[in-house]
């Protein structure tokens, strides 16, 4: 039993409901067997099951290490008993792995010291909005495509269900988009361009790797904490390792801040899709292809999606 979908579906038969895939359909979430050791407040992704390679439970806190540990064998062994192999392990996927136990040691330290965090890196919304902020909704859709892409570039908006053949319209180059200004735009985009041609939204179909963007869903259930939270995090990750660069923040109009980052190599990129969860940024969000809230569009909720910075 070596395939994904044979392991996927065996790691599904033993958790049962109690498992949530990510989008990916590569990492799942399961209440962490020893969450009654938790000194701090559980959150829904804290508890992870890794597909990958050998597969693993992991939780973003310590004190359950035991009950974690033993859980892991359980799995193991029981996945054993169906014919599970692990792959062979080359020196690529050993430095991997070594990698993200790195990583994810990071992570757990972070994740103690998340109040810390937030405090000494507090930038809140009202903070971060600058006058690109007060432009008209037009403006402020403008403002980020010409900020960000070149008149060439193939972008993507729209719903996210509309990818495809049939929604070749939602791929178009920059200069289209700014000319359908007053058509029904949004209320999403992707962050990247995509190649000549394409109407497919997946990730071999971009030209390059450009940007990503970091969404703090989890910091708070107060939804203006929340925002500047989000800020903090932003603030974290261009100030501290990695000390990514920042080019926009956006309102998604509801309770998180959308931040657009350059694209920093695949080794930092990994580094943020394994850390930045522990302070509750969504790592979904931060796929090359995820759609994101749109500037300058009217979300579902009546709320506006803001420009509140874009760099010059």
């Amino acid at each position: 039993m070596t395939s994904t979908t044979t392991l996927k579906t065996a790691i599904e038969d033993l958790f049962g409901d109690a498992l949530t895939w990510d989008d990916k359909d590569t990492t799942g979430y399961i209440p962490c067997p020893g969450r009654e050791k938790h000194s701090h407040k559980d959150g829904h992704k804290d508890c992870r099951v890794y597909l990958s390679g050998v597969p693993t439970i992991w939780c973003l806190h310590n004190s359950c290490e035991a009950e974690v540990k033993e859980a892991n064998e359980n799995l193991r062994g029981a996945l054993r008993a169906q014919g599970f192999e692990p792959p062979p392990m080359t020196a690529e996927k050993r430095d991997r792995q070594t990698s993200k136990a790195n990583n994810l040691r990071t992570a757990r330290r972070l994740a103690d010291n998340r109040d810390f965090v937030f405090n000494r890196f507090r930038w809140d919304r009202e903070e971060i909005r600058s006058e690109v902020a007060d432009l008209a909704p037009s403006r402020q859709f403008v403002s980020l495509i010409t900020g960000l892409f070149g008149e060439d570039d193939r972008l993507w908006m729209g719903q996210p269900f509309e990818t495809g053949d049939e929604f070749k319209s939602s791929f178009a180059p920059s200069s289209v988009w700014l000319d359908r200004i007053g058509c029904h735009l949004g209320p999403f985009i992707c962050p990247n361009p995509f190649a000549p041609g394409t109407a497919d939204r997946r990730a071999e179909n971009l030209s390059d790797k450009r940007y990503f963007v970091i969404e703090g869903d989890d910091c708070s259930p107060d939804k203006d904490e929340n925002r500047d939270r989000c800020g903090a995090i932003f603030k974290y990750a261009t100030g501290v390792k990695p000390k990514l660069k920042l080019r926009a923040v956006v309102d998604a109009g509801n309770k998180s801040l959308h931040g657009w980052f350059e694209y920093p190599g695949d080794e930092i990129y990994r580094w943020c899709l394994d850390v930045l969860p522990a302070l509750g940024a969504d790592a979904a969000t931060m796929r090359l292809t995820q759609p994101v809230r749109l500037p300058g569009v009217t979300r579902d909720n009546g709320n506006q999606q803001t420009l509140l910075w874009i760099s010059k």
